[in-house]
């Protein structure tokens, strides 16, 4: 993932940690939008790192609709 891809998942960890989960959903959701365009194991690797992240914060409904999208799974 480049340019917009990257910055949207590296706004979206800053915004998980100044725990706006709004906000960190939002831009997520732009992030796995805009990765949906590309094949990239580097791609894979950030929304991995972007959903270790988002994951303390499940609870928010929020923050379990990005998860469940990432994850594919339900839960």
């Amino acid at each position: 993932m480049a340019g917009p891809g990257r910055r949207h998942v590296v706004i979206a960890t800053a915004q998980a940690r100044r725990r706006d989960l709004d906000a960190a959903a939002q831009t997520a959701t732009t992030a796995m939008d805009i990765a949906a365009t590309v094949e990239s194991g580097r791609c894979t690797t950030l929304l991995s790192d972007l959903a270790a992240e988002l994951e303390p914060h499940r609870a928010a409904r929020p923050v379990s609709a990005v998860l469940e999208r990432l994850t594919g799974d339900g839960t």
